[in-house]
């Protein structure tokens, strides 16, 4: 064990001499995933289905009932979020809608308010372009559809109320029962929000966009960090590990002393970005919203949390750097591997992207299952599922070098 102890030492002291290296290489990577992940975020916030959707209102509707009634739905109904209504003439209408600037317009003809209340309801005319597919256009389908039922089933119950009254002698309440309906009606199509519950599934495993994407461009950057490092392991003496065991420091010894100080190595890595991140994160003022409240703490508390994901792709890209001699075959094997692996485990996609089969898979592959754990701990729920998996893979990839190591003592 004191050999140990002193074999770690060594390596460690070996580490720290190219630590400042590595952090100036890591801080180039560190720049390339901020861009993906700006990119990512910049075509999300981008989308048509993040967009309000536009739509031109033409007609005399200043001071009339009719433009009081849609000034007043746009300050008071939930869809003011989605639905903008715009004022314009119908040329201007016509003009916006050709070059896409909006998704429809309405033409609403004179005495349309009159001819409601009269019961006579002249027709509104929605004008879209030819063979829209949008979200927009499929948005204000439904709502056209929509509208019309509600338009005409008020007017149905209002004026088969009124002819009840009527027919029954119950002029006495004739107007104040009609306003009273009216009221009811129009608060239940404006408080129609509080006959559900919404509820935001998010991208995947209940994540936000935002934090689903944090996990996953976290564990591609452990994954492509291990580039980086390869410095450290392809300029080894072959004849290192003979001469050690010589002198009493076997394969386990050996193995273990130089994993720990590469695991030390990626800690140390991922405290700094994590130092950076907690200086970045109120400055730019964007962080998942699983953080929202807490901060510092939580992002301090998200780096603990991610031990045993470093302790996981360390174990296995050593393990890579011991089969795989030389420095292009090196790193070519990281970079295919993170690549593949990273793509596989939803780091450049959503997991809902891909066929059930590979979503299947992916819970299974030591980055899928760390993308996963990491996801389970921003959601502060329990990971122990993706804690049995990673363990079972650091087991099985340390006692794979350890193997490797005994190989290439007996045959070097």
């Amino acid at each position: 064990m004191a050999k140990c102890g002193k074999y770690i030492c060594a390596q460690l002291k070996r580490v720290l001499k190219v630590f400042p290296t590595i952090i100036v290489t890591t801080l180039l990577l560190l720049l390339s995933m901020a861009l993906l992940m700006w990119v990512v975020f910049e075509k999300n916030n981008s989308s048509e289905k993040k967009q309000m959707v536009q739509i031109g209102l033409t007609g005399d509707l200043e001071g009339s009932y009719l433009g009081i009634g849609i000034q007043t739905i746009q300050n008071l109904d939930s869809s003011k979020f989605a639905i903008s209504f715009v004022d314009m003439t119908e040329e201007e209408a016509k003009e916006q809608l050709m070059q896409g600037k909006i998704s429809a317009y309405v033409i609403v003809p004179d005495g349309f308010v009159e001819s409601v209340t009269s019961g006579e309801n002249l027709p509104i005319t929605y004008v879209t372009s030819t063979g829209a597919t949008g979200v927009g256009s499929m948005v204000m389908n439904e709502l056209v559809d929509t509208i019309s039922k509600l338009v005409v089933e008020s007017q149905n119950a209002i004026y088969g109320t009124q002819s009840f009254m009527l027919e029954n002698g119950m002029r006495d309440i004739y107007w104040d029962a009609t306003d009273e309906l009216y009221l009811r009606i129009v608060n239940f199509i404006l408080g129609r929000t509080q006959v559900y519950e919404l509820e935001t599934l998010g991208v995947a495993e209940n994540l936000s966009f935002i934090g689903y994407y944090v996990c996953g461009i976290l564990v591609l950057f452990l994954l492509l960090w291990g580039i980086v490092c390869s410095p450290l392991f392809v300029k080894r003496s072959e004849a290192l590990p003979k001469l050690l065991k010589a002198r009493g420091q076997g394969a386990c010894s050996q193995v273990l002393g130089e994993y720990v100080a590469y695991v030390a190595l990626m800690l140390g890595t991922l405290l700094f970005i994590f130092i950076l991140l907690a200086v970045a994160i109120p400055i730019a003022g964007v962080s998942p919203a699983e953080w929202e409240g807490e901060g510092i703490s939580r992002l301090f508390l998200f780096l603990l949390q991610m031990i045993p994901v470093t302790m996981l792709i360390s174990a296995m890209q050593f393990l890579i750097y011991e089969v795989v001699h030389g420095m292009v075959g090196s790193v070519f094997t990281q970079f295919l591997l993170a690549l593949s692996m990273g793509y596989l485990s939803g780091c450049f996609y959503p997991i809902s992207f891909f066929p059930q089969s590979i979503q299947a898979l992916s819970g299974w592959l030591p980055s899928g299952a760390a993308v996963q754990y990491a996801g389970k701990c921003l959601r502060s729920v329990s990971a122990s599922g993706e804690c049995l998996i990673m363990a079972g893979y650091w087991i099985c990839f340390l006692a794979l070098a350890v193997t490797v190591r005994r190989h290439k003592i007996k045959n070097t």
